[in-house]
């Protein structure tokens, strides 16, 4: 995979489109001129120069039971990697900052204050914009008959949902105002992976046990393989005796015919 990544990015970053443009104005967010690439973040992968522009903002109160809701057209502006400064040259030209709709700082605060960490009940009082806005493609109309929905992260029926129950369902606190910075009980699977970090986590991601004030001495790493073989005797003990159950079916059936 690491080979086609880099074989591809290679003919991309090569591709004669650049020799006839500086920037490429598109509305997709990952892919430039309706190109076609391996996957939905490639143009990341390669390290395009990527500026997300917003050239046309309006209110639209009808979307969300707060009121003060602001819809806006983005566009995508892609330059080879390290040409950040053609897309703000070019930005600054699109650009009008006479047609800013700035947020409406009381309402936000009304509207999240005492929210959960995936402010469940902030989207839950998204609208169905079919029946409360005017006509799509009409002053004032949604920019599509879709209402509003929460991210797949906080979804409960959602495969994506990788947040604890506990912590999604809790009071909201900036990252600045918690006690310490990765607790325990937001973490993904911690109950699974943190017992075993020095084997599991650390050799990919030292930065975060520091922070984590994980120590993998000798001590540690021989409790670590200790656990690793439990579980795998675990394993094979719950995958022998779900074949025995297969077989003892099996044979139940052959007696029946």
């Amino acid at each position: 995979q690491r080979h086609c990544m880099k074989e591809v990015g290679r003919a991309f970053l090569n591709d004669p489109i650049w020799s006839n443009y500086d920037v490429i104005i598109d509305t997709h967010t990952s892919s430039v001129g309706e190109k076609p690439n391996p996957g939905g973040t490639f143009e990341q992968w390669v390290r395009t120069a990527k500026t997300f522009l917003i050239d046309y903002m309006e209110e639209m109160p009808c979307l969300h039971k707060a009121g003060g809701t602001v819809e806006a057209g983005v566009a995508t502006l892609t330059a080879l990697p390290f040409n950040d400064a053609y897309n703000f040259a070019i930005g600054s030209i699109i650009q009008d900052p006479d047609n800013f709709v700035f947020p409406k700082d009381d309402i936000i605060k009304e509207a999240l204050g005492g929210r959960t960490r995936c402010a469940y009940a902030f989207y839950d009082d998204f609208n169905d914009p079919i029946e409360s806005c005017p006509p799509i493609n009409v002053l004032g109309g949604p920019p599509s008959p879709f209402r509003t929905t929460i991210s797949s992260r906080c979804a409960l029926t959602s495969s994506s949902r990788h947040l604890p129950d506990g912590w999604a369902d809790g009071p909201f606190v900036p990252a600045y105002l918690l006690p310490e910075r990765a607790p325990d009980e937001g973490l993904y699977r911690w109950d699974e992976y943190g017992p075993i970090a020095c084997t599991a986590i650390c050799p990919f991601l030292q930065s975060f046990c520091d922070l984590k004030g994980i120590v993998c001495d000798d001590r540690r790493l021989e409790e670590e393989a200790r656990l690793l073989e439990e579980r795998e005797s675990n394993r094979r003990l719950v995958q022998s005796s779900v074949s025995t159950l297969k077989e003892d079916h099996l044979d139940s059936e052959e007696d029946e015919l």
